[in-house]
């Protein structure tokens, strides 16, 4: 099993066939929850696990090695996480060059899931991830993971965060001030420009249909409105996931 903020630090972008299967892979699961009326609220690449479709020989295997929880300084110990973890026993980067027909992705960490019809405070979402709505005292709801989620798959396609925000040092109105600097300028990129912004990211043998589609897709997630973000049923009858000519191409 290895997670997504593993499967982005390997220096390359990702080909088309790989974005489109983890990216609907993903999305099989985010419909589901928030079919049953579940908001994740924290989707992020090290919350989205992959593993490959194939049994690991001994031989294979690392040797198991228990690693102690260590708790922060101030924290207040209690019962609430275990003693001991235990590290994978898959070598780090056999999942580097798996066929990505072979893998299996799901997304990991429900531990603050929320019900849609809860009145609960601001997710734990990373601050890079958050959709414009929270960084304000707004409402929000499940298209908060829309955007999360649009951020996250142009990561695992890139290579590289759709907002680069640097928090060292700063504090949080200053760190939210970056942010929606960022945000105002993807906004006035457009379709058309955030394609060319895209396209200067991904693999050079993408191709020219699937990035037109790939960017499609992402803005469908990327809008400022809450509203106006597709929903995960929309998102999984895209043209980039199923093949299909947006409409106005040849």
């Amino acid at each position: 099993m290895s997670d997504g903020e593993v499967m982005t630090v390997r220096e390359r972008a990702r080909c088309a066939g790989y974005v489109r299967e983890i990216s609907k892979q993903i999305l099989l699961g985010l419909d589901y929850l928030h079919d049953q009326g579940l908001i994740h609220s924290d989707l992020q690449p090290a919350n989205i696990l992959f593993t490959v479709n194939r049994d690991l020989s001994r031989e294979m295997m690392t040797e198991p090695e228990f690693s102690p929880v260590t708790w922060l300084p101030g924290v207040k110990l209690d019962n609430s996480a275990p003693r001991y973890l235990l590290s994978s026993q898959r070598p780090r980067g056999m999942l580097d060059n798996a066929a990505f027909s072979t893998l299996t992705v799901k997304i990991g960490d429900m531990g603050r899931a929320l019900w849609n019809t809860q009145d609960d405070p601001l997710p734990v979402t990373p601050i890079a991830l958050r959709a414009p709505e929270l960084l304000n005292p707004h409402l929000w709801n499940e298209k908060a993971d829309i955007w999360a989620l649009g951020c996250l798959i142009f990561q695992l396609a890139t290579n590289e965060p759709l907002f680069p925000v640097e928090s060292f040092g700063c504090t949080t109105d200053e760190v939210r001030g970056m942010l929606r600097s960022l945000m105002h300028k993807l906004f006035e990129l457009g379709n058309r420009q955030f394609a060319i912004h895209i396209s200067q990211r991904l693999q050079t043998g993408f191709g020219k249909e699937s990035t037109e589609q790939f960017a499609n897709f992402l803005w469908a997630m990327l809008q400022e409105r809450p509203e106006d973000r597709e929903s995960t049923t929309g998102l999984l009858d895209h043209s980039f996931l199923i093949g299909k000519k947006m409409e106005g191409q040849g």
